[in-house]
Parts: structure tokens; sequence; C-alpha cells
């Protein structure tokens, strides 16, 4: 399975799905993110926005990892706005990198 014609496809396919995602001042233009939900949140611990999304990008355009703890942001091709999100767990499917978003504290 070449998991770079995949990614290729739909990306290409489905230009509602497209984001980009940066890392300090590494920013990976061609990613794509699903299951995004955005809503601010009041708990015990202060505001927050729940983040819900998954994000898919080629490894190959990675330059440093982004990896599970790491804090990044993301934004839909849509949008103006960059989400901050923590990464909650990483997973690699041939040439494809997963993250996988949750949500971040506000003071």
């Amino acid at each position: 399975m070449d998991t770079t014609a995949i990614f290729n496809g739909i990306y290409t396919a489905n230009a509602e799905a497209r984001a980009s995602v940066r890392k300090g001042r590494q920013t990976i233009e061609r990613a794509m993110v699903s299951g995004y939900e955005l809503h601010r949140q009041n708990s015990g611990q202060g505001q927050y926005r729940n983040v819900d999304a998954s994000i898919w990008y080629l490894l190959a355009e990675e330059g440093s990892v982004i990896d599970a703890g790491d804090i990044a942001e993301f934004k839909k091709s849509s949008s103006d706005e960059w989400i901050k999100f923590r990464v909650a767990g990483r997973k690699l499917t041939g040439t494809v990198v997963e993250l996988i978003a949750e949500s971040m504290y506000e003071e």
C-alpha cells in the first residue's frame, strides 16, 4: 500500500480537510484535519478550548519530530486562526504521520 499516494489523493479531493500544522518555527503546509470540534468550556482548572481532532501529514515534510506531549498549532485552510493543542498521541502508518490533538487550558 502506497500511503503517500493515498494521502495525496485524499488531500487533492477533499479541500475541506486541508490544514497546516506548526511547532515552533517549523510549519507543515500540507496537512489534513478531521473530527475537528472546538468550543469553550469552564472547569475547576479554568476556561479552555475543547479541541478534538486528528491531524495527518507526510513524514517527509516533518523537519523535527512532533511527538506526544508537545505543544503545536493547526489552522484549517479555510481559516486564518491558529488553534493551539497538546499532542496526545502520534502514530506512523507507512509515510503518513497522525497526531491526536487534545485541549490546552487557558489561564
